[in-house]
């Protein structure tokens, strides 16, 4: 830097025409890169000679100040001069210029949200670079393709382009390999991998510190501090988003370091320090009047929440009033106001709680986050579930039970829809609930909750409620009970486990008076209970049995779920297959199935005389799927290997064959492609998802499956052992030729449980079950 900028004033000395218009552009530049501001710098305020000679100078003027607007976020602005910049750019034969122009109109077109449009330029200028053996543009373009990608939330996607620009860069690039490694860590974190994560990130900041590229370093210490959020560390993510305010104050950048500063009220208003809360909420205040001159609502709400935590009841209650004064056009603020009101009377004044609450829920029903402020998106989730606990507590403590039912509901279809990106059904009434039980038989229905949890049955004839413990117990008995379960030399029927005798006391001792032996009923689990096969529990007794035995148990993400319309010419299960099978994905870290060709010739033979699709090998591709109508078949069957995402449920991904990324078929794909399958069978690795979010019932596949039209859903909880699921499917297909899939599945279980070890221990049988949008 130091040696550009000397050359540029030996070359103004010399007085060597556009070669000191060069040299004053290129330490422009540098000042730009290091955060300083650039817009006093004659050289982009003077007006170039005429002559041809300059054309290449005012090209990279204009480049220059189209990165000046671009920095001040005045994207349409900065896209008109890139173009003029391209224009100039050709006219002089400068084609570095012209990429590197090309690549901020990418950019610009990214953050103006038009995706499509930023990867048809990005894309063109890396076939360019590539083509012209440029490795610096490539990387740049690589690396603009992983944050458009970044910005959609396609975060799976995203992460292998910045994880090939963090592989290939190295010292001579440092910006872009820092940047790269940032941007890795992003993905990691939204991916739930939040060690990765802070791995990635900190290597990164290590490289900016030594570079002093202090407007990067600034980004990465707030991004660090997201992650840190997530993963519920608040005291180091609030260290990592100080030093990220106090560079952005170095830089005279009030706009980010009001944004830092909201970021770190928000933190120590979830870890519960109110005074450093109320300290950066002033400060967040005081910028934004400086800055913006801002109304600063949000910080206004934060003041609220700073009151009440502090239990100045009085307080509070006046500054959520205010709130909904000056917020009236800002949903996100009407909501957290009247759910803190609700929360505020709950006790003394229930009836006006309640009114608060229902204001609060007929406004989350009409908001997204993504109208939010950035400072407020990264905690959105935990403060709108905390709003659902509260209310669905008050509810059940005043014996409401049939209204914290609806609005329990409610928020699984709410948080799913902001997880996934879509839109959330409207809330089912107790009217319809009760309906719903008509055609669905017995329903169970679990809430966990930090203070409590609850359960519901629901029948025909009429709704119980019964509190359960808090959570983390719940939680704690479910890990230590799968711990049992995955050990396969284990059998939870030989001895009393404890573990499986206190889940059970915990979680069906309550309802088990309301459910009838030899009864099929309909599970909505919730939290830890997801990954729970609730048939596995033993029950204890003069005959030691699985609860199997007992009841057929189905299971279902919701119930506005289960209540919506079955799509149009809905065919009964059996008529024809698409199988899709024994792929070979290029992810070498995805060993082949072992049994998957002969459960392939095994379900495929179950079929004989029927309309079947087989594809297998280098055919079985997502392309055999989404090219290959699904709609036509009444069976879609899957055996490959599963991807779960555990934060992106729709960035989940079955893989199968094909190559580079192509390999993938993602849960958002399926929801796009309409079927009518009574029944899709996910015979793979963690195809029910790998973790669900409290509130929001099961994720992943078959969550996409059945919003995509499909009936019914079979899935694996866990790993499989490949050749018990052969053994299962074989059992399964040729009961599903006599019976609906939900009693085919139980026969097929049942039968290897009375086949004797090994297959009798829920290991081999429990992973799978049946997820059904039919009641």
């Amino acid at each position: 830097m130091a040696q550009a900028e000397d050359g540029a004033a030996r070359a103004r000395a010399a007085n060597s025409g556009p070669w000191d218009w060069q040299f004053r552009l290129l330490a422009a530049e540098l000042r730009m890169g290091r955060g300083e501001d650039a817009s006093k710098l004659p050289a982009l305020n003077e007006t170039p000679p005429p002559g041809s000679s300059y054309d290449g100078v005012r090209a990279r003027q204009k480049y220059l100040q189209a990165r000046l607007t671009y920095s001040r976020h005045n994207y349409p602005d900065a896209m008109r001069m890139l173009h003029e910049a391209q224009s100039m750019a050709s006219a002089a034969s400068d084609n570095a210029l012209l990429l590197d122009a090309q690549l901020f109109e990418g950019g610009c077109r990214t953050r103006a949200g038009k995706f499509a449009d930023a990867g048809k330029v990005l894309s063109g200028v890396l076939a360019t670079a590539e083509r012209v053996k440029d490795r610096f543009r490539r990387d740049a373009a690589m690396l603009n393709l992983g944050f458009n990608l970044l910005q959609q939330s396609r975060f799976d996607a995203a992460l292998p382009y910045f994880e090939s620009v963090a592989q290939e860069t190295g010292p001579e690039t440092l910006i872009l390999h820092s940047i790269a490694l940032n941007n890795v860590g992003i993905c990691y974190s939204r991916l739930g991998e939040s060690d990765r994560a802070v791995a990635a990130q900190k290597q990164a900041i290590k490289i900016q510190e030594k570079a002093e590229l202090r407007p990067f370093l600034m980004q990465t210490l707030a991004e660090m501090g997201n992650t840190l959020i997530l993963a519920g560390q608040p005291h180091d993510a609030a260290s990592s988003i100080e030093r990220a305010l106090a560079i952005a104050q170095q830089l005279h950048d009030g706009r980010q370091a009001a944004m830092w500063a909201g970021n770190l009220a928000v933190a120590y208003i979830g870890s519960g320090d109110w005074d450093k809360a109320a300290a950066f909420n002033n400060q967040a205040i005081a910028l934004k009047r400086q800055n913006t001159g801002a109304e600063a609502v949000y910080n206004l709400l934060n003041a609220a929440l700073i009151a009440a935590g502090r239990n100045q009841s009085d307080r509070a209650a006046q500054l959520f009033r205010k709130c909904l004064q000056d917020g009236k056009n800002t949903p996100a603020i009407l909501w957290e106001a009247h759910a803190g009101l609700g929360e505020l009377f709950a006790a003394a004044n229930p009836s006006l709680a309640n009114k608060h609450f229902e204001s609060a829920l007929a406004v989350i029903e009409q908001t997204q986050s993504d109208l939010l402020k950035p400072e407020y998106k990264i905690s959105y989730l935990s403060r709108l579930m905390h709003f659902y606990q509260v209310y669905v507590d008050a509810l059940c403590r005043r014996g409401e039970w049939e209204k914290a039912l609806e609005v329990a509901d409610s928020s699984r279809a709410r948080v799913l829809a902001e997880r996934s990106n879509g839109g959330a059904p409207k809330r089912l009434p107790v009217a319809a609930i009760r309906r719903l039980t008509e055609k669905s038989g017995p329903l169970l229905f679990y809430w966990l909750a930090p203070k409590g949890s609850f359960a519901w049955v629901l029948s025909s004839s009429r709704i119980n409620g019964v509190k359960l413990a808090p959570a983390a117990e719940i939680e704690k008995r479910v890990a230590a009970y799968q711990a049992a379960v995955d050990d396969t030399l284990v059998d939870p029927l030989a001895a009393p486990l404890p573990a499986a005798s206190e889940l059970w006391d915990l979680i069906v001792k309550p309802v088990a008076r309301w459910i009838p032996a030899n009864t099929a009923i309909v599970v909505l689990p919730d939290g830890a209970l997801n990954s729970l096969n609730l048939e596995t529990l033993p029950v204890y007794g003069a005959r030691p049995h699985y609860w199997i035995e007992d009841v057929s148990i189905r299971i279902a993400p919701s119930l506005s779920l289960l209540a919506a319309e079955p799509p149009a010419g809905a065919h009964p299960p059996g008529a024809s297959l698409l199988l899709i099978g024994d792929p070979a994905p290029p992810d070498t870290s995805l060993a082949r199935l072992g049994s998957a060709q002969l459960e392939v010739q095994s379900v495929a033979s179950a079929f004989d005389g029927g309309s079947k699709s087989v594809y297998t090998g280098k055919q079985a591709t997502p392309k055999a799927y989404l090219d290959g109508r699904p709609e036509r078949f009444a069976v879609i069957h899957f055996t490959a290997h599963a991807i779960a995402n555990a934060e992106r449920p729709l960035d989940s991904a079955v893989a199968l064959s094909g190559s580079g990324l192509d390999y993938k078929l993602y849960a958002r794909d399926i929801l796009d492609r309409p079927i009518r399958a009574g029944l899709v069978t996910m015979s793979s690795c963690r195809g029910a998802g790998a973790r669900s979010y409290t509130g929001e019932g099961m994720v992943g596949f078959a969550w996409a499956f059945l919003r995509a039209g499909a009936r019914n859903v079979i899935a694996g909880l866990w790993d499989v052992n490949d050749d018990s699921t052969a053994r299962l499917m074989t059992n399964l297909y040729a009961a599903l030729k006599s019976k609906p899939p939900a009693q085919a599945l139980r026969e097929a279980k049942l039968s290897l449980i009375r086949g004797g070890a090994p297959w009798s221990r829920p290991y081999y049988w429990g992973a799978f079950q049946l997820y059904t949008a039919a009641p």
